[in-house]
């Protein structure tokens, strides 16, 4: 079965990234499985403790190679992505070994899409157009035409992520571009 690693690039507990994360894997059903990344031990990416490679980035890159694509949903943060997002596609770019040429890294061929939930329309498609250029510069396969965003409004007072009929035409859009892109 297609194997797919959601990464939600916020770390709160039951956040809006992490709600439309669990949205989007309810409505992918059983066309794939469906995994979340635990990168709670991750350690920001560091040379000097690179190698030998820490658990948390042999886990990383466990999860990463055994899935067949990779679905970012991260935040907007003062107009650009979560660090957490970019730490977690910086470590999957670099060589997993010592001396290993760039192109040996997880990242090379990983296919990639991306989601957001955040304030405003604009900054969030801006980031997520910012996140997929920087998974692409690190060679990551990514799905560019159908990524989602949704703008948050009442959420702010309810704390529940609720998607319009529309925006849930498009998310089911983004799942079978996506699906298609990793069979």
């Amino acid at each position: 079965m297609t194997k797919i690693l959601m990464v939600v690039g916020s770390q709160r507990r039951n956040g809006f990234n992490d709600q439309l994360a669990h949205t989007i894997a309810q409505r992918i059903g059983d066309r794939a499985e469906v995994s979340f990344l635990d990168y709670s031990e991750l350690p920001l990416i560091n040379q000097d403790i690179e190698f030998p490679t820490p658990d948390s980035v042999s886990a990383l890159r466990k999860a990463f190679s055994d899935a067949d694509g990779v679905w970012f949903v991260t935040p907007v943060y003062n107009g650009s992505f979560s660090p957490q997002a970019k730490n977690i596609i910086d470590w999957v770019s670099r060589a997993p070994e010592l001396g290993g040429d760039r192109t040996s890294a997880l990242s090379f061929g990983t296919k990639a899409t991306f989601s957001s939930a955040s304030g405003h329309h604009e900054s969030g498609q801006a980031m997520l157009s910012n996140l997929a250029g920087v998974a692409e510069f690190t060679g990551m396969d990514v799905l560019k035409d159908n990524m989602f965003h949704h703008e948050l409004t009442s959420e702010w007072a309810t704390n529940e992520v609720v998607l319009s009929e529309e925006e849930l035409t498009a998310l089911d859009e983004q799942i079978v571009a996506f699906l298609n892109k990793i069979a």
